[in-house]
C-alpha cells in the first residue's frame, strides 16, 4: 500500500511539473484526510461536491476554468487552470471560499503552484496558517508534535464525511451524478427521471432540476416531452454511428498532442501507465473497466487542447450508456482493448510517428466495430 502512494504521489508531481510547462500557474482541489486508506465512494462525493461549489464561486470572477480529474491511491484530485487570472487573486478568493464553507474547509486542500517548487501559502497573503482539525493550534505544529492520536483524527473526518453540506448543490454536480447512474446501469433508456423526485433526492429546487434536465437534454441524453416529463434517450444505430466517429477525431486529435509535445515528465507519466497496464489482471473485470476509462483520463490529461478536452468531456455525456453497454462487454470476456493502450504507450515513449498513426487507425477501427455491434 504505501509503495503504492509513493508512486501515486511521484505521478502527481510529474503530472503537476508537466502542465506547469505550459501554464504560468495550476490550481490543486484535493482533499486532506489523514491515514493511509485515501479513497471511496464517500470520499469521491464529498470532493465532487466542494469541488462543483468551487468551481461555481469561481466562476463569479474568471471566465476561463479548465481542469482535469484524477483519482489515485492518494485519493481525489483536480488539476486547474484559468486563463488571465492572477495567482495571488486565485489564492485570495480560494481561501475566501474555504471561509464561506466553514469548518468541512479543514478536509480540503487548495493550493495554487507557481512551479513546482513555489507554492503560495497563507502567509503570502498575510493570513494566519492553517489551524489543526481538533484544536486552535497551527495544523503544522500539531503535526509535527503529534498531539492528537490517530484515532482521534480519523473519528473527526469520519464525522465531517457524513455531515450533510450547507450549499445548495451545484448544477454540475446534478448533472455529473446523473450522468454516473446511466453510465452504471442504474438508469437505463427509457426510465422517466421526475422532477419531484429529483429534487427530493438532491434537496434543491424543482427550477434547479428542470435546469439540469434541460442540458440534458440539449446534449441528446434524455427526452424532454410536455405530456410525460423527462425520459432517458435510447440512441440510435446512425446516432451511435456519429458519436463515434466525433469521439475518434477528437480522440486521434489529444493523442497526437500528447504525442507531440511530450515532456520528461510526460514520458514517466506514460511509463508508468504503460507497467500499470501490463500488471493488470484479465480476469479482473472491475480492474478491466476502471483502466478502460482511467487509460484516457491519465493520457489526455498530459494534452493541452483545453477546448478540444471541453468537448471530449461533452462528449462522454452523451457516450454514458454505452459505457454502460461496454461494460457488460467487459464482464463476459468480449472487450478488452488493453493490447492497443499498451502499444500506445509504447510508440509514445519510443516516438515512432508511423508505428503510432498504424496503432490508433487499427485501434479506432477496432473500437468503431465493437461499439456500433453493442
Amino acid at each position: 500500500m504505501l509503495e503504492q502512494i509513493l508512486e501515486a504521489r511521484s505521478k502527481r508531481t510529474l503530472l503537476l511539473e508537466s502542465k506547469l510547462n505550459s501554464q504560468s500557474f495550476i490550481v490543486t482541489f484535493g482533499l486532506n484526510i489523514p491515514g493511509d486508506n485515501k479513497t471511496g465512494p464517500k470520499k469521491k462525493e464529498f470532493i465532487k461536491k466542494y469541488f462543483f461549489e468551487y468551481l461555481s464561486f469561481m466562476s463569479k470572477r474568471f471566465e476561463s476554468i479548465n481542469y482535469d480529474f484524477i483519482e489515485d491511491s492518494v485519493g481525489y484530485v483536480y488539476y486547474i487552470w484559468m486563463n488571465d487570472a492572477d495567482p495571488y487573486e486565485v489564492k485570495k478568493m480560494s481561501l475566501k471560499f474555504e471561509d464561506l464553507i466553514g469548518d468541512k474547509s479543514v478536509l480540503i486542500d487548495i493550493d495554487v503552484y507557481r512551479s513546482i517548487f513555489d507554492k503560495l501559502s497563507r502567509q503570502d497573503l498575510a493570513e494566519f496558517p492553517r489551524k489543526c482539525f481538533l484544536c486552535e493550534q497551527p495544523a503544522k505544529v500539531c503535526a509535527y508534535k503529534q498531539t492528537h492520536s490517530y484515532e482521534e483524527l480519523l473519528d473527526f473526518t469520519e464525522q465531517k464525511l457524513n455531515e450533510d453540506v450547507k450549499f445548495v448543490l451545484p448544477h454540475k454536480y446534478i448533472l455529473e451524478d446523473i450522468v454516473k447512474e446511466i453510465s452504471q446501469g442504474d438508469l437505463q433508456p427509457g426510465d422517466r427521471l421526475k422532477e419531484i423526485e429529483l429534487s427530493e433526492k438532491y434537496g434543491v429546487s424543482r427550477t434547479k432540476i428542470r435546469e439540469v434536465l434541460k442540458e440534458l437534454s440539449e446534449y441528446g441524453v434524455i427526452n424532454l416531452k410536455k405530456s410525460m416529463g423527462a425520459e432517458i434517450k435510447e440512441l440510435s444505430k446512425a446516432e451511435v454511428i456519429e458519436i463515434t466517429d466525433l469521439r475518434i477525431q477528437i480522440k486521434q486529435m489529444l493523442f497526437l498532442d500528447v504525442f507531440e509535445n511530450l515532456d520528461n515528465s510526460g514520458f514517466y507519466i506514460i511509463k508508468t501507465i504503460h507497467s500499470k497496464l501490463k500488471k493488470i489482471d484479465k480476469a479482473n473485470v472491475d480492474l478491466v473497466k476502471t483502466w478502460n476509462k482511467k487509460f484516457y483520463v491519465l493520457v489526455f490529461a498530459l494534452s493541452n487542447k483545453k477546448y478540444t478536452k471541453n468537448l471530449f468531456r461533452n462528449l462522454e455525456i452523451i457516450f454514458s450508456h454505452i459505457y454502460y453497454q461496454i461494460d457488460l462487454k467487459i464482464i463476459d470476456g468480449s472487450f478488452n482493448m488493453g493490447q492497443y493502450h499498451l502499444k500506445i504507450c509504447e510508440c509514445i515513449m519510443n516516438k515512432d510517428r508511423n508505428n503510432f498513426l498504424e496503432t490508433l487507425q487499427v485501434y479506432f477501427a477496432k473500437l468503431k466495430e465493437i461499439i456500433i455491434n453493442l
